[in-house]
């Protein structure tokens, strides 16, 4: 019984002593009978009402409170784009840049003695000179790519009739004023020595010659004789066994020089 349920008895009974005293016994009996049923009614009516709890106040620090976002809010999360990849500027490496130049008819002093190099005489300035040709080659700079010195360049020649068949098995060729090798530095020219031409116009080719001696080894001069006048010449020049040019010549005799005319390169 609930604390209500307490103050209707005590209220029923007073009713009840009250009726006795002033109405009798019979008045004191309804009295009794009107208060239980009240009381009856009022006990029968908070049980079949709903109870209703009162919800705990919600603190707004409390951490256990969460709020939930609006579910009609769409959020597009993307990933974080990539970086963009570091292109490292890439430089071509410095070559060397021959190039041939004009070949020359000129004139060779004979040399002092035998095996020694060959120098020019432009002007023959010696009546025992002898006529010849040379096939010059320049480092040239350019504006385009870096350009690199060479060193140690040998010229290989050889001699092809008019069947473009190669007469000999070509050798080395001599360096004007050296033998077997020349560097190139940029802007710097060379000059290879093709052939030289006797008085009776057989055609003579130089050539550096090593000889193996106990002092170590010896370059001297040599030069070898081609049975037939050729129709062109290929000249190739290397540094070891890379190749670094390729060039070609039409070969002519006349007037008692040697000409050659630069030819493409097929």
């Amino acid at each position: 019984m609930s604390r209500g349920d307490w103050v209707s008895v005590g209220v029923t009974l007073v009713a009840i002593y009250v009726a006795y005293r002033f109405g009798g016994g019979i008045a004191a009996i309804i009295c009794g009978i009107v208060g239980g049923i009240i009381l009856l009614m009022a006990m029968l009516y908070r049980k079949d009402r709903p109870h209703i709890a009162t919800p705990p106040a919600k603190d707004s620090f409390n951490p256990i409170f969460k709020q939930e976002a609006n579910p009609n809010t769409t959020v597009n999360v993307y990933p974080p784009s990539a970086p963009a990849p570091v292109i490292k500027p890439s430089f071509p490496k410095p070559s060397p840049n021959l190039r041939p130049l004009a070949p020359r008819s000129t004139w060779f002093r004979q040399p002092e003695r035998n095996g020694a190099e060959l120098f020019e005489d432009q002007e023959k300035h010696f009546a025992s000179s002898i006529a010849g040709v040379v096939a010059c080659f320049r480092n040239e700079s350019s504006l385009e790519r870096n350009v690199a010195g060479v060193r140690a360049v040998r010229g290989s020649i050889s001699f092809l009739d008019e069947k473009e068949q190669e007469i000999g098995e070509g050798a080395d060729a001599c360096w004007v004023g050296g033998f077997c090798f020349e560097d190139f530095e940029v802007r710097k020219s060379n000059c290879l020595i093709v052939a030289l031409l006797a008085d009776d116009g057989t055609v003579l080719v130089p050539y550096p010659r090593v000889q193996r001696t106990e002092y170590g080894n010896v370059v001297t001069l040599d030069v070898t004789v081609l049975p037939r006048t050729p129709k062109s010449v290929e000249v190739h020049l290397l540094r070891g066994d890379d190749l670094l040019l390729v060039a070609q010549f039409d070969f002519k005799i006349e007037a008692g020089k040697i000409l050659l005319t630069p030819h493409p390169v097929s």
